[in-house]
């Protein structure tokens, strides 16, 4: 992949793969470990209906006493997301093309490639959540799609599902005038039901076919039509 490449042409920093050694697997061990950062980072994965299996949690380093959310390939971990467990310091962090040689704005969280459709979300946690209930979903971390991942999703029907917040709107309105720059298909939009910031706050809350139903019976084409009812609101 083009992600790939950047990172084996790299001639100095580190490697995604060499960040490894500083994290550690979450496992049903975990529970009862003698770190409380391992034992916290168990009762995120859950109180977030996560795979506990599917995380690791930084144990020395930039990224200690966070959860990471792995972005990983048939060659294993070639990005990720650290988010904070202890209320110190900022809640999420990336790793930056300084470091590791990688831009946010190249990367997407892995997704189903022969799906025809995709739901573009904001970061790793709403997508892997939406990834369990059997809906196709990547993110962008944060509400910036840039063109690069545009190039990676031509060809889907794009269905952009940001945060209810004024970043997601914001986020919504600039992805679509960028899609409609380059002459595509108008995108679709659906968002989680008002009471929720994100997708995964949503999750937490409802049963699988009840959000499985939500996406269906909302998402909404951005045309004319969605415009006029904009206007209307």
């Amino acid at each position: 992949s083009k992600i790939r490449k950047t990172q084996d042409v790299l001639t100095s920093g580190n490697s995604i793969q060499d960040e490894l050694k500083n994290f550690k697997k979450i496992t049903k061990a975990s529970v009862v470990a003698n770190s409380l950062t391992e034992r916290l980072a168990y009762r995120f994965a859950l109180t977030r209906k996560l795979d506990p299996n599917k995380l690791y949690v930084g144990v020395k380093g930039k990224y200690v006493n966070r959860v990471i959310i792995p972005f990983e390939d048939s060659r294993g971990m070639f990005y990720f997301q650290a988010r904070q467990l202890t209320g110190f310091g900022m809640k999420y962090l990336n790793p930056s093309f300084a470091e590791h040689g990688v831009k946010a704005s190249d990367i997407l969280y892995p997704f189903n490639l022969e799906e025809s459709y995709i739901l573009v979300t904001e970061g790793p946690i709403d997508a892997l959540s939406l990834q369990n209930i059997n809906i196709n979903a990547t993110s962008t971390q944060g509400s910036i799609f840039s063109q690069n991942h545009l190039k990676e999703l031509s060809g889907k029907k794009i269905i952009l599902a940001y945060d209810n917040d004024e970043a997601g709107d914001r986020g919504i309105q600039y992805a679509r005038r960028l899609i409609k720059s380059k002459n595509l298909p108008e995108p679709y939009t659906v968002r989680p039901p008002q009471q929720f910031k994100d997708w995964n706050d949503f999750i937490i809350e409802a049963s699988p076919i009840e959000v499985q139903a939500w996406v269906s019976e909302t998402v909404t084409r951005m045309d004319f039509n969605y415009e006029l009812s904009a206007l209307l609101d």
